[in-house]
């Protein structure tokens, strides 16, 4: 199974004006941002602990599992 961290439309209007239209017109770079956003386990929010590491595609890269409270699960700085 493979889980696929997906930004909201809030993270993508802060990105830099010109930086969707440059990673179009760079695919091994989108290609390498897409890879970091997903991880081959079935990473439910419910089964992830604080502290967690998961390894994403994107070889060598990891991203950080934040909980907090009952409800609150980030991956890296971003709610999921």
């Amino acid at each position: 199974p493979l889980t696929v961290f997906a930004p909201t439309n809030d993270a993508f209007d802060k990105l830099p004006e010109g930086t969707l239209t440059n990673l179009l017109e760079n695919p091994d770079a989108l290609a390498d941002i897409l890879k970091y956003h997903v991880v081959e386990a079935n990473a439910l929010s419910t089964s992830l602990s604080n502290g967690d590491e998961l390894e994403t595609l994107l070889d060598g890269e990891s991203v950080e599992v934040k909980v907090s409270g009952s409800n609150t699960v980030r991956i890296n700085d971003a709610n999921v």
